[in-house]
């Protein structure tokens, strides 16, 4: 049988990048910072909104994005990330929260894009099976769509 072993890197071919969205899942996107930061709001916010658990994937160097797992409302998204926006002083996240705000749903890329490659898991605490399972289940749809996508020579045979 033969079946795509599509490595992340064949992706990078593609002019496009593609992502998870949802509105009801707190999705966080830092840029140019650390991950003990990250870990730090992840758990700030994790505590006071009872969001069970989370995951944090590097999506290239100094970038992490970060999934809670707990179901929430639309409101209740935005008032989670607002209040790391406002807490964390953290200018990438305040303009990444405006454009998310604006189309009503949190999207975290899961493709190649540019130079960047694809995220990858660095860090899972807590609960994993609601909104995390959900996210990492499209995350892989997607990258199979992607890999249908790239080059005919990532065929190989099982």
């Amino acid at each position: 049988m033969r079946k795509k072993a599509c490595g992340r890197g064949s992706m990078s071919s593609l002019d496009f990048s593609l992502g998870v969205m949802s509105d009801e899942t707190v999705m966080l996107d830092f840029d140019d910072t650390t991950l003990d930061f990250v870990l730090y709001w992840a758990r700030v916010a994790m505590d006071l909104f009872e969001l069970g658990g989370f995951l944090i994937r590097k999506s290239s160097e100094g970038c992490f994005h970060t999934v809670f797992d707990r179901i929430v409302t639309w409101k209740e998204c935005l008032r989670v990330v607002a209040m790391v926006v406002l807490n964390s002083h953290h200018e990438g996240l305040k303009k990444w929260f405006i454009l998310q705000a604006r189309k009503g749903s949190m999207t975290l890329r899961c493709t190649p894009k540019g130079l960047k490659p694809c995220p990858v898991v660095v860090h899972r605490e807590g609960s994993q099976d609601d909104r995390i399972q959900r996210f990492l289940e499209r995350e892989e749809l997607i990258t199979l769509i992607m890999c249908e996508l790239s080059e005919p020579e990532d065929l190989v045979d099982y």
